[in-house]
């Protein structure tokens, strides 16, 4: 039962295009679940982006992207593994450019310049793809 819920909730926060509680339901899945689920995150990633990109104008803390989008690291010893694999997932969609250290330290992404990037990538993504359900 306990994964017939999560499925529901799963669905529910696709269909409304929820995406932290997506995430945050990606990083809770009973079972095997995030397996299942490791084949639609990579465009709900994109999806996510290009929304955090016209919500959130001129930057935002990398931290709070690899937060919102679920990125973990692979070695749980490696602190800084899950912010590597999120300027690794913006580089494969040309964003390299959009990823800036300031002054004080932080890093943050450039939102202001990336929304039509992201949104790009988002219809490439979603163009001819099937979802959870099976259709085109």
């Amino acid at each position: 039962m306990k994964s017939v819920k999560h499925a529901l909730q799963v669905h529910a926060a696709l269909a409304s295009g929820n995406y932290h509680k997506f995430f945050r339901l990606y990083q809770t899945a009973p079972y095997l679940g995030p397996y299942l689920l490791d084949q639609i995150v990579p465009r709900q990633r994109l999806a996510a982006l290009a929304t955090i990109c016209k919500a959130y104008k001129q930057d935002v803390s990398l931290d709070f992207i690899v937060t919102e989008l679920g990125f973990q690291p692979e070695d749980e010893d490696d602190a800084d593994g899950a912010r590597r694999l999120c300027v690794e997932f913006i580089a494969e969609h040309n964003g390299e450019h959009l990823i800036q250290q300031k002054d004080d330290g932080a890093v943050r992404c450039l939102t202001s310049k990336a929304g039509l990037l992201f949104e790009e990538a988002k219809q490439r993504a979603f163009k001819g793809n099937v979802d959870l359900k099976g259709q085109v």
